[in-house]
C-alpha cells in the first residue's frame, strides 16, 4: 500500500488553511529550520563545562584501566595497580606513608565542602583501595553533588534529578540532611566596631510553603541573616538573640556600644531581650490593624528601673500620619511608664471609641496596667524637661529614624527568597528544605572564607573522638544545668526546647536522654541524634 501523501494528511491541511503564513506560496515556507551557531555553540560549552569532567572520571572507573589516585594523598605517585575484584573493579595499593586516622575533604562550592573519614588498617601503613573509593571517585561525586543540590534547591524535584543524573535517592537525601543540619551564623559586618550604636532588625515572615514554619530575618548594620523558625515564640527569640550577642561579642565589646533592637509587637520579644540585652534600647512596632502606629519603647537605667515611651511611629517623620493614633492626638504626643508595657493600647480607646466624647475619662497619674505605671503624660519635649535620662534615648530613635517612620518595614527586602522558596510547595520535608534554600541564598555560601567554610560530613564513619554535643549533655547531667536544644522528631519536623536533663542511656547503638521538658511541662524522652543543637542555659 502507498504511504499517504504528506500534502493530503487530513491535519496538515487544517494547519495549512489556519496559518496562512506556512502556506507553499509565502517566503516563510522556503526557509528551513536552523539554529544559530552561536546557540549552538553556547550548547556545547555548557554541557562541556558541567559534564566533561564527569564523563571522563566516570568512564575511566567503569572501565577499569589507568592509574586512580589515593583518597589520602590525592595523587598517584605511589599507587600501583593489585588486579581487579569480582565485579570488574580495579584494586590499588598506595605504598606512601599514612596516618591510622585520615580526613578527606572536596570542595563543593566557594565556601562548601564535604569530608569523609578513612582509616588505615594495614600493619604496614599502605592503604588498599578501589577505584570506586579512590580521589578520582571522590571528586566524581563532588563534582554531581553539587549539580544535584543546586537542581534540587532551584526548584527540581529529587525523582527529577535521580532520572537525570543517576543519582540515587539515598544520595541526594543524606546530602540535603547534612546541609540542613548547618546552624546558620550571625553576619556582623566588620565595620561594626567603628561605629557607637549597633542597630538589629527582627522581622518575621511566612515561608510561603508551610503554614507551620516561617522565616526569621535579623539585620545587624544592614547585614541580613535568615533563620528557618517555627512561628514567633520565646524559645526562637531567645535561640536567635543568645546567637546574635555570641557573633557580636566575638568583634566588640558590647559595654562600649549603644544596642537598639527593632522588633515587632509579639510578645515572643520582650522577655528574650530582657535577658540577653538588659541593656539595650527595644523598640517595638505594633502590627495590629487597629493599633497600627504604636511604639513601644523599652529601656533601663542604671539603677535597674525599667522604664516604657509610648509614643507615635511618625514622631521623626518629614510627612506625619493624617490624623490621630488611638488616643495620641498629636503628633508628638507620648506617654512615660515605669515598668515594661506590653500593650499598645492600655486604657481601653478601642473598646470605648464609641462613647461620646464628654463620657470618655482620660487616663490619669500613677493608673496601673498590669506591670507599668503611668507617670507622664503630655509631649516628647515636655518629658524630656521632666525627666532627663529620655533625652539620651530620644537621641538615639531621632538619629536612626530621622525624616522616617519607627517601622521594621526596611526588613521586607530581606524576605525577596520566599520567591525561590515557593517553587518547592509540593516539596516534603519543609523544614528541611527550607534551611537548605536559606543556606544557599546566603553570603556564606557565595564567599570564599576559611571561617565560615560549610562542611558536610558525607561519611558514614565517625572520628574516635566524642562528638561535642555528648560532651554537653553528659556535663549537663552531672551538673544539672538546663539546656537548650533543637530536636528534630521522625517527620523532620523542629522543635526549639528548654530541657533539664535526668539521665543518659543507650539501647543498643542508638543513645537516648530522659530530660524534663519545658515546652511540654512533663518528662520526655529525646533520641541524642535528633538533637541538631545544644547549649547550656545558666
Amino acid at each position: 500500500m502507498a504511504p499517504a501523501s504528506i500534502d493530503n494528511h487530513p491535519d496538515n491541511q487544517n494547519m495549512l488553511s489556519s496559518d496562512k503564513s506556512l502556506a507553499p506560496g509565502s517566503g516563510s515556507a522556503r526557509k528551513p529550520f536552523a539554529l544559530r551557531i552561536e546557540t549552538i555553540r553556547r550548547i556545547f560549552e555548557v554541557i562541556e563545562e558541567r559534564f566533561a569532567e564527569v564523563m571522563t572520571v566516570s568512564k575511566k572507573i567503569c572501565l577499569g584501566d589507568g592509574r586512580f589516585s589515593c583518597p589520602i594523598h590525592g595523587h598517584n605517585r605511589f599507587v600501583v595497580n593489585n588486579g581487579h575484584d569480582t565485579n570488574g573493579v580495579q584494586k590499588c595499593i598506595c605504598k606512601g606513608k599514612h596516618e591510622k586516622e585520615n580526613v578527606i575533604c572536596l570542595h563543593v562550592a566557594p565556601s562548601v565542602k564535604f569530608v569523609v573519614y578513612r582509616e588505615v588498617t594495614s600493619a604496614d601503613g599502605r592503604l588498599y583501595f578501589r577505584s570506586t573509593t579512590s580521589y578520582d571517585a571522590l571528586q566524581l561525586y563532588a563534582r554531581c553533588l553539587k549539580l544535584s543540590l543546586d537542581m534540587v534547591l532551584n526548584g527540581a524535584t529529587i525523582e527529577f534529578v535521580m532520572e537525570f543524573l543517576g543519582f540515587s535517592k539515598a544520595l541526594i537525601e543524606k546530602a540535603l540532611d547534612m546541609l540542613a543540619r548547618i546552624e546558620p551564623r550571625i553576619n556582623v559586618p566588620d565595620s561594626v566596631d567603628s561605629k557607637d550604636l549597633v542597630v538589629v532588625y527582627l522581622d518575621f515572615s511566612s515561608s510561603a510553603i508551610s503554614r507551620v514554619y516561617g522565616i526569621t530575618a535579623a539585620v545587624v548594620n544592614g547585614q541580613p541573616t535568615l533563620f528557618v523558625s517555627v512561628g514567633e515564640s520565646y524559645m526562637q527569640a531567645y535561640s536567635v538573640l543568645k546567637a546574635l550577642r555570641e557573633a557580636l561579642e566575638e568583634k566588640i565589646c558590647l559595654e562600649d556600644k549603644v544596642v537598639v533592637l527593632i522588633t515587632d509587637g509579639s510578645q515572643a520579644y520582650p522577655i528574650a531581650v530582657r535577658e540577653i540585652f538588659p541593656k539595650a534600647i527595644h523598640v517595638r512596632q505594633i502590627h495590629d490593624k487597629n493599633q497600627r502606629g504604636i511604639i513601644l519603647v523599652h529601656f533601663s537605667v542604671p539603677s535597674g528601673h525599667e522604664y516604657t515611651i509610648r509614643m507615635r511611629w511618625d514622631a521623626f517623620s518629614s510627612k506625619p500620619y493624617d490624623g490621630p493614633i488611638l488616643d495620641l492626638e498629636e503628633k508628638d504626643s507620648a506617654e512615660l511608664y515605669l515598668g515594661r508595657l506590653d500593650v499598645g493600647d492600655p486604657h481601653g480607646f478601642l473598646r470605648g471609641k464609641n462613647r461620646r466624647q464628654e463620657e470618655r475619662r482620660e487616663p490619669s497619674i500613677g493608673s496601673k496596667f498590669r506591670e507599668a505605671t503611668l507617670i507622664f503624660r503630655g509631649s516628647l519635649e515636655e518629658m524630656k524637661r521632666k525627666f532627663h535620662f529620655v533625652c539620651r534615648i530620644l537621641v538615639v530613635l531621632a538619629t536612626l529614624f530621622a525624616g522616617k517612620f519607627i517601622t521594621t518595614n526596611g526588613v521586607e527586602p530581606y524576605f525577596t527568597v520566599k520567591a525561590a522558596i515557593r517553587r518547592h510547595r509540593v516539596t516534603r520535608g519543609y523544614a528541611r528544605i527550607l534551611r537548605c534554600l536559606l543556606i544557599r541564598h546566603s553570603k556564606q555560601w557565595k564567599l570564599s572564607s576559611s571561617r565560615k567554610t560549610i562542611v558536610l560530613n558525607m561519611s558514614s564513619r565517625k572520628p574516635a573522638h566524642p562528638p561535642p554535643k555528648m560532651r554537653i549533655i553528659a556535663d549537663a547531667v552531672k551538673t544539672n544545668r538546663d539546656l537548650l536544644i533543637t530536636y528534630l522528631d521522625r517527620r523532620e519536623n523542629s522543635t526549639y526546647r528548654l530541657i533539664t536533663p535526668c539521665e543518659l542511656y543507650a539501647v543498643g547503638n542508638t543513645v537516648y536522654l530522659r530530660a524534663y521538658c519545658h515546652l511540654r511541662n512533663a518528662y520526655r524522652t529525646f533520641r541524642v541524634d535528633r538533637i541538631c543543637h545544644v547549649e547550656t542555659v545558666s
